[in-house]
C-alpha cells in the first residue's frame, strides 16, 4: 500500500483496490475453513486412517523381514502345497453344504412352532407361579 502523500493515479488506485480485495478473499477463505468443523473433523479422520494404515504396514513388513529365511521358505513350501489341497476342499464341500442346507431347512421349519409353543408355555407356568403366590400372600 502506498502512503497517503504520494498522488495515485486512477489506475494505481484500481490496482491497489485489486489487490485488497485478493488479500480479503484469502483472508475469508482461511477464516471460513479455520469455521468448517466438518471439513476439519473428515481432515483429522483421515490423516488418522492414513497414519494407522501406515503404521500397519511398516508393522507387517517389519514382521515378515523378522522371519528368518528357513521358515519363510517351510511357509512359502506349505502354502503352495496346501493349495490344490485347499481348493479340492472347497469345491467339494460348497456343494454338500448346500445339500445340508436344503435338508436342514424343512425340518427348521418344523421346530419354529414348536419354539412358540414353548415360550407360550413357559409364559403360562410363570403366569400361574406368580397368581398362586399372590394368593397365599392375600
Amino acid at each position: 500500500m502506498s502512503s497517503p502523500t504520494e498522488p495515485q493515479t486512477p489506475e494505481e488506485l484500481r490496482a491497489e483496490i485489486e489487490r485488497t480485495r485478493a488479500e480479503l478473499g484469502t483472508t475469508v477463505d482461511a477464516l471460513s475453513d479455520k469455521l468448517d468443523v466438518k471439513t476439519q473433523a473428515r481432515q483429522r479422520v483421515d490423516s488418522a486412517r492414513a497414519n494407522v494404515t501406515a503404521r500397519v504396514t511398516d508393522a507387517k513388513h517389519r514382521a515378515v523381514a523378522a522371519v528368518p529365511p528357513p521358515v519363510q521358505q517351510a511357509l512359502a513350501k506349505t502354502q503352495s502345497a496346501a493349495g490344490p489341497t485347499l481348493a479340492r476342499a472347497q469345491s467339494t464341500a460348497g456343494p454338500a453344504l448346500a445339500r445340508a442346507q436344503s435338508s436342514a431347512a424343512p425340518a427348521l421349519q418344523k421346530a419354529k412352532p414348536y419354539a412358540t409353543q414353548i415360550w407360550a408355555g413357559a409364559g403360562g407356568l410363570l403366569l400361574a407361579v406368580l397368581l398362586l403366590r399372590r394368593r397365599k400372600d392375600s
